[in-house]
């Protein structure tokens, strides 16, 4: 938990849950407690959640998406981590956590 505490720190306390499927509405109130707060942005492969609020929280478009800094803290939280994490892997991105449930 030190590493993911830094790394939340280094990113000023913003992270993205990556996934709005049924694992992410299942257990977001669980993340949300051991987080201390709700995600500062959402993201899903499927378009038509983009740009909807879902616990508060919008859900980005692929573009937004892709735009934020690669040193964005991503929480997956979908079933099929390993395709996600290559995705998040081969944008960029550095601080990938898997949510297991």
């Amino acid at each position: 938990m030190r590493e993911l505490d830094w790394q939340l720190e280094t990113a000023e306390g913003k992270f993205c849950f990556y996934g709005i499927g049924p694992l992410s509405k299942e257990n977001f109130s669980q993340l949300q407690l051991l987080l201390g707060k709700n995600p500062t942005f959402l993201f899903d492969q499927d378009k038509s959640k983009w740009g909807k609020s879902f616990h508060g929280v919008k859900c980005l478009n692929l573009r937004d998406f892709l735009a934020l800094p690669r040193s964005t803290v991503i929480f997956i939280t979908v079933r099929d981590i390993r395709s996600a994490s290559e995705y998040l892997g081969r944008n960029g991105f550095e601080n990938i956590y898997c949510v297991a449930f």
